[in-house]
């Protein structure tokens, strides 16, 4: 029988880094929860979901219309107190000769108010 053939390797000494691919799962050390503080529709986020934001950086668009409905109502329950305003302003300012008439019971009140 033949001598078997064998082959030959030098081993040199090197630096070699193991790895090792485990799973495994990661949390957060901080996280944070974005809740409304006002009524409405949102319109549009202005925000990327899992992007910093800073403080007092706006997070949401809200539909106008509700909020720019009470701001007209309010414009216009000012404009008629100020017309109430200059009415009395008038009544009390004229000589009581020269009431006379019908008011009407807006600025009757208003008078009234004005004198109590």
């Amino acid at each position: 029988m033949p001598a078997p053939e064998v082959g030959i390797v030098v081993i040199h000494p090197k630096t070699v880094t193991l790895t090792a691919e485990l799973p495994g799962r990661g949390t957060p050390y901080r996280i944070s929860e974005v809740r409304p503080q006002v009524n409405g529709i949102v319109v549009k986020r202005l925000f990327t979901e899992g992007s910093e934001v800073k403080a007092g950086q706006p997070l949401y668009q809200i539909d106008p219309a509700m909020y720019r409905a009470v701001f007209e109502e309010a414009r216009a329950d000012l404009a008629s107190a100020k017309a109430s305003l200059v009415l009395t302003v008038r009544i009390k300012q004229a000589p009581s000769s020269r009431i006379t008439g019908v008011w009407d019971s807006t600025a009757s009140r208003a008078m009234h108010n004005s004198q109590a």
